[in-house]
């Protein structure tokens, strides 16, 4: 007999997509929908912080072809998610005079805010921390916290890496930017 139990890690993620499904919805308001997407984020998060995390401390077959399913069906809803963004979300966005300044150049007018922003608030929140392969120690990473790594190069045309903490638990992912319309720059473009 065969077992045709669905694993519950692809049972959620199954439920995830519904929520996805919500956010896809035109019948759900823009704010709404803009919340769908937010809660399958989230979602995501804690899945992988949770469910990922213990089938990767299970070496075993089973858990591998698992995982392979598991990251082929997160990949086909991050690829979804993308769409819903593009192309619903950020046209409906603009057409109630919402710019959301995502890859596109930044306006001379806001530069000087920006600037401003960055400097008053977010950098006094902002530590670097170097990575050093002459000096090893162990670095430790707050679990639920984000990290932006960056590449530098110095004059001798040498690479070194370091990691900036994002305060995500004291500033707004987004900023709000003083315009005629509305202009919104997520907080990872300030930096």
């Amino acid at each position: 007999m065969q077992n045709h139990l669905i694993p519950s890690e692809i049972s959620w993620l199954s439920f995830n997509n519904c929520i996805l499904d919500e956010a896809y919805d035109s019948n759900n308001s823009l704010y709404e929908r803009i919340k769908f997407l937010a809660i399958h984020s989230s979602n995501l998060d804690e899945f992988f912080r949770v469910k990922i995390r213990k089938l990767l401390t299970k070496n075993s077959k089973k858990n591998t072809e698992l995982l392979n399913k598991i990251l082929a069906e997160v990949n086909l809803q991050q690829n979804r998610f993308g769409a819903i963004w593009k192309k619903s979300i950020l046209p409906e966005l603009a057409a109630n005079n919402i710019v959301y300044y995502e890859n596109q150049e930044l306006l001379e007018e806001h530069l000087e805010e920006i600037e401003y922003y960055f400097k008053s608030i977010i950098l006094s929140y902002i530590q670097v921390i170097y990575i050093s392969i002459n000096q090893p120690k162990t670095y430790f990473l707050n679990n639920r916290s984000l990290y932006f790594l960056v590449k530098l190069k110095d004059t001798s045309g040498n690479f070194n890496y370091a990691y900036l903490n994002i305060p995500s638990d004291k500033l707004d992912r987004f900023k709000q930017l003083q315009s005629q319309e509305i202009r919104i720059i997520l907080f990872r473009l300030i930096l």
